[in-house]
């Protein structure tokens, strides 16, 4: 095998750097078209201010058809479009500084929307008159800074802690608004599945995690996990409620009791093929008692 000179490393070294910076300049100018996209969103805006304007009664079925129309156009969900229009109304009219580094590339959709989202608190208190207009201008200075240089998820952080410094909030108060923002949701995806997220105190969150981490443990790994499977078995038998206390009736006799004859006979035939089953009272063989075979299922039940 021959041995690579010092010139092919050179080479090499040149063409990963060849192939870094396209890339960097590729994501720059898809930055710069998606804040082209804003801009034309603010457009549609105008159109349909002006449009409420000549029929205001119609203003809720006019703001749901702009929304569906670029919905179905661009292949993206209504509650994604919403967002893009509104992200894109604070960013024109809101912050200009931010506006112009996105139109430059420098920064990405996702870096906008998380310094758009964090306004929402430097607006509202100049709504209030707690602080001054120009709070805004240093709130876009000191976050731009991160965002430049950072990832998304690291600006939206600093952007809230900028915010929150800049309006005075204190600690309980922004522990407050982070509550009002508590969610959970379900995503169906497919297979019978589904994907459940959860936006909970950051303890609580991690005593959920801890709690099903140790009884997933437990089930499938009970040795492992030094646990006595005597225990175990043990325990699962105090959880399970003595056979005397189900019912007598099975729920199929239970639901069937009182209808028609046709239903007795049923029952009748059905009884009659299995005769290693005892007879009640009536004459009639009664099943035995359900989950004999597998008191497991009745604790799960019962759990």
């Amino acid at each position: 095998m021959a041995q690579r000179t010092d010139l092919d490393l050179d080479l090499d070294l040149e063409e990963r750097r060849r192939l870094l910076d396209e890339w960097v300049a590729t994501r720059r100018q898809i930055a710069a078209l998606e804040a082209k996209s804003y801009a034309l969103l603010v457009e549609r805006i105008s159109v349909h201010d002006a449009d409420v304007s000549e029929s205001p009664r119609h203003r809720d079925a006019i703001y749901r058809s702009m929304i569906a129309e670029y919905s179905a156009a661009g292949h993206i969900p209504k509650g994604s479009v919403e967002y893009a229009f509104t992200d894109a109304r604070t960013l024109t009219r809101a912050l200009p500084a931010v506006h112009a580094t996105f139109a430059a590339g420098a920064i990405t959709a996702r870096h906008v929307r998380e310094i758009v989202r964090a306004s929402e608190i430097v607006d509202d208190a100049i709504r209030d008159g707690r602080v001054e207009p120009a709070t805004m201008s240093l709130y876009e200075t000191a976050v731009l800074v991160v965002a430049e240089q950072d990832t998304a998820q690291r600006t939206k952080i600093h952007a809230r802690q900028v915010a929150a410094a800049l309006v005075g909030e204190t600690v309980v108060e922004r522990q407050r608004r982070f509550a009002a923002e508590r969610c959970v949701t379900v995503k169906s995806v497919d297979d019978g599945l589904a994907v459940l997220t959860a936006i909970l105190p950051e303890w609580v969150a991690v005593a959920i995690s801890d709690r099903l981490t140790r009884m997933a443990r437990h089930i499938a790994h009970p040795r492992r996990t030094g646990a006595d499977p005597r225990v175990t078995r043990r325990r699962l038998r105090e959880r399970t409620p003595p056979l005397r206390s189900l019912p007598r009736r099975p729920p199929v006799r239970r639901l069937l009791r009182g209808r028609s004859d046709r239903c007795r006979r049923h029952l009748r035939h059905r009884s009659a093929r299995r005769p290693d089953r005892p007879a009640d009272r009536s004459g009639e063989s009664r099943p035995r008692a359900p989950f004999r075979r597998y008191p497991h299922v009745l604790s799960l039940i019962h759990i």
